[in-house]
C-alpha cells in the first residue's frame, strides 16, 4: 500500500475512519465545507497563476479575480456546510478574493524565485528495500539559485500556528524528503507556507539528522497501521464534519432511534469536545500544523456549544474547562484617520520623531512602560478598536 500524509492522519485522527475509507473503500454521500470550498478555489487560482508563469503568460490581478469568481459560481452547491453561519457565502467569496488580491501584491511580478512546477507529485521509498512507500503533491517546487529548493504552500487557516507548530510540522518535512530524492545533491531545502489570511510567509527548513528520524517514524507508523486489527472509533469535534458519521457505531444510534435523551447526547457531545481538546493541548500526539487548524476549529465549536448551553463551564472525563470573555485592544488600519491620530498621540507622549513599527507588539510594550491601567488607555488613546474575544482556559 502507497501512504502519504492524508492516509496517515486519517488513521490517527480514527482508525474507523481509516478503515472505511481505505480497506472498505466505502463511498459515502460527498461532504464538503465552505471552509474546505473557499480553499480549494483559492488553491486553484495560485495555480493558473504559476502555471500560466511556466507558460510565459502573466495574469493580471483582474484576471485572476475573475478566474476565482468564475470557480466559484460553476462550483459553488446548496448542499455545502456552512457552520459559521452569521457569515454569509458572499462574505466568504470576498474573503477569497481578498487573499488573492494581497498575495498579488505582495509578490508582483513573481520574480522571486523560479517555479519549477506546480501541484509536483512525488513517490519515494523511505527503504532500500522499496517496502515503505509514501507519496504527495506539493503545492509549488521552486529554485531560488542553483541547489538552493524551496517547498511552497499555501493555507487559509484563521489564525497563525506558534512557531513550534511549524518546526514539527510533518505534511512539508515529508514533501522534503520528496525533493531530496529527486535532486539527492540539494544543498538546501526550504519549507516556506503562506498564510493567505495574515498575507503572511513563514519559513523553516529540516536537518539531515531530522529528516532521517521522520523516515524512521513513518515506517513506524505505517507499521501500526498494517498491524491494525481492531480499527476503533475515536471521537472527537471532527465527528462533525466526517462522511461516515451516519454508519459510524459512535453516531449511528443517533439516526436510527429517539430513545436517548437529549440530555444525555449534549453530555456525549460535551464530554467528548472536552476530551479531544485535553489530548491536542497536552501534545499526547505528534504537534503539527493540520492538528493545529483542528485545535482552532475545536476551540470554536467548545465556545459556540458553550454558548448555545448558556454556561461558561464545560466537562470532559477528567477535565473541566472554562471560558471567559476578554476585551482586547485593536489597533486601527493603517492609514486611516484613528491610525493617524494614534501615531501622532504615541509621539506626543514618546518625545519620539519616529516610531519603528507601529504593531500590537510596539503598543503593548508602550502600555506596560506608562505602567497604564485600563482607564487610562481608554483616556490617552480613545482610537484604539476594543473587541471581545473568548478564551479557554483548563
Amino acid at each position: 500500500m502507497i501512504y502519504s500524509h492524508s492516509r496517515i492522519c486519517t488513521f490517527e485522527q480514527c482508525p474507523y475512519k481509516f478503515k472505511l475509507r481505505y480497506i472498505d473503500k466505502v463511498q459515502p454521500e460527498e461532504v464538503e465545507t465552505i471552509e474546505t470550498f473557499l480553499g480549494s478555489r483559492v488553491h486553484e487560482t495560485l495555480e493558473k497563476l504559476y502555471r500560466d508563469l511556466l507558460e510565459k503568460k502573466e495574469n493580471t490581478i483582474e484576471d485572476l479575480i475573475c478566474y476565482l469568481r468564475k470557480q466559484w459560481d460553476d462550483t459553488y452547491r446548496d448542499s455545502i456546510i456552512i457552520v459559521k453561519n452569521h457569515y454569509s457565502v458572499e462574505q466568504y467569496r470576498m474573503k477569497a478574493e481578498r487573499y488573492i488580491q494581497d498575495y498579488y501584491k505582495t509578490f508582483y511580478p513573481f520574480k522571486q524565485e523560479k517555479t519549477l512546477s506546480v501541484e509536483h507529485h512525488f513517490l519515494i521509498s523511505l527503504d532500500e528495500s522499496e517496502e515503505y512507500k509514501i507519496q504527495g503533491y506539493i503545492d509549488r517546487l521552486a529554485e531560488r539559485k542553483p541547489g538552493y529548493y524551496e517547498i511552497h504552500d499555501y493555507k487559509t487557516n484563521n489564525r497563525l500556528p506558534p512557531p513550534k507548530y511549524i518546526q514539527s510540522d510533518r505534511q512539508l518535512a515529508i514533501y522534503a524528503l520528496g525533493v531530496k530524492d529527486k535532486y539527492p545533491y540539494a544543498k538546501d531545502i526550504r519549507l516556506i507556507w503562506h498564510f493567505l489570511a495574515f498575507n503572511k510567509k513563514i519559513e523553516s527548513t529540516r536537518t539531515k539528522e531530522e529528516l532521517t528520524k521522520l523516515k524512521n517514524d513513518l515506517i513506524h507508523l505505517i507499521d501500526t497501521i498494517e498491524k491494525e486489527e481492531i480499527y476503533p472509533t475515536r471521537p472527537s469535534m471532527l465527528c462533525n464534519w466526517c462522511e461516515f458519521k451516519q454508519i459510524c457505531p459512535q453516531w449511528s444510534p443517533l439516526y436510527t432511534t429517539k430513545e436517548r435523551s437529549e440530555t444525555n447526547q449534549l453530555k456525549t457531545v460535551e464530554r467528548n469536545l472536552v476530551d479531544r481538546y485535553i489530548a491536542l493541548k497536552q501534545g499526547t500526539r505528534q504537534q503539527r500544523l493540520d492538528l493545529y487548524a483542528e485545535l482552532e476549529e475545536l476551540e470554536i465549536e467548545m465556545i459556540a456549544y458553550a454558548k448555545k448551553k448558556n454556561t461558561t463551564v464545560l466537562t470532559g472525563s477528567n477535565h473541566t474547562v472554562k471560558i471567559t470573555t476578554q476585551t482586547q485592544y485593536v489597533i486601527p488600519e493603517k492609514g486611516s484617520d484613528e491610525w493617524i491620530l494614534l501615531l501622532k498621540k504615541i509621539k506626543e507622549i514618546t518625545n519620539k520623531e519616529e516610531i519603528p513599527k507601529l504593531d500590537m507588539t510596539f503598543l503593548t510594550r508602550f502600555i506596560t512602560d506608562q505602567k497604564w491601567k485600563k482607564r487610562d488607555i481608554d483616556r490617552n488613546l480613545p482610537m484604539l478598536k476594543k473587541v471581545k474575544t473568548k478564551r479557554i482556559t483548563l
